[in-house]
């Protein structure tokens, strides 16, 4: 499936209404597990330092910056995304709400390095859809303070993972993308699974399911079939998140800047 499409029809519709923003960013923290791993890692590092520069590589909707920007009031943040128009309506929304403290660039990370130096990082399944992934590893290394932490969430590369229309690979195994940030300049401090039996079952009842809803129009049914599945989903989401999956198809990878 192709998702470039959908996001940005969801982005023009969010220009239209800008209030449908915040329940969309809370639908995205409900149906997604991925942003739970995620903002549990930001929630623990964010708590480390005194002040926050934080660089959202592959910002998309915007929703980490956001969380950001709302648990760490002294935060700062450069949010950057190859897409255009995407980036043009985050930072309208931005600029009313958060004032100086987000700067918003429409960039291609295989190439850009901001002036500033950051110390808190998040690539959030970007790395997959970029062909010189090590040349991004790196321009954020350069931008990184020394002990500056890295957040990355990526597919594991397994047969039976699914992965979009729009990925360059199908994911790393662990060994290669710990190779890969070794070689950038970065320290592995933690790497583990997610998205193991339970939230791989939550992905499919969930997210796969009623994205082919709206690929097929099935606007009707998408309601009632939310309500019916989502209490199943979000309890097979909670087994995930405090399981220790020992395997899975997706990655969860904390680096820091050495």
């Amino acid at each position: 499936m192709e998702y470039e499409p959908l996001k940005r029809k969801l982005n023009n519709i969010i220009r239209m209404f800008p209030q449908l923003r915040a329940p969309f960013y809370k639908g995205l923290d409900l149906f997604i597990l991925r942003q739970w791993y995620v903002k549990k890692e930001l929630k623990k590092y964010v708590a480390k330092l005194d002040q926050i520069n934080f660089y959202d590589a592959g910002s998309g909707f915007g929703q980490y910056t956001e969380y950001v920007l709302k648990i760490a009031p002294q935060a700062k943040v450069l949010a950057v995304d190859i897409d255009r128009e995407g980036v043009e309506i985050f930072e309208e929304y931005a600029q009313n709400r958060w004032k100086n403290r987000v700067t918003a660039v429409s960039a291609d990370l295989q190439a850009y390095v901001p002036k500033d130096k950051y110390n808190l990082f998040i690539a959030i399944d970007i790395l997959e859809h970029i062909e010189f992934d090590v040349e991004v590893l790196q321009n954020l290394r350069y931008a990184a303070e020394d002990n500056g932490i890295l957040i990355i969430s990526t597919p594991y590369r397994t047969k039976e993972a699914e992965f979009t229309a729009e990925h360059f690979r199908d994911g790393y195994t662990k060994e290669e993308l710990e190779k890969k940030l070794t070689k950038s300049g970065w320290k592995v401090k933690e790497s583990y699974f997610s998205y193991g039996v339970w939230g791989n079952l939550a992905w499919h009842l969930s997210m796969k399911n009623s994205l082919n809803m709206i690929k097929n129009k099935l606007w009707l049914l998408l309601p009632v079939y939310l309500v019916l599945i989502m209490p199943v989903s979000l309890l097979l989401m909670g087994l995930d998140y405090f399981w220790q999956n020992r395997k899975g198809n997706g990655l969860i990878v904390v680096a820091e800047a050495v």
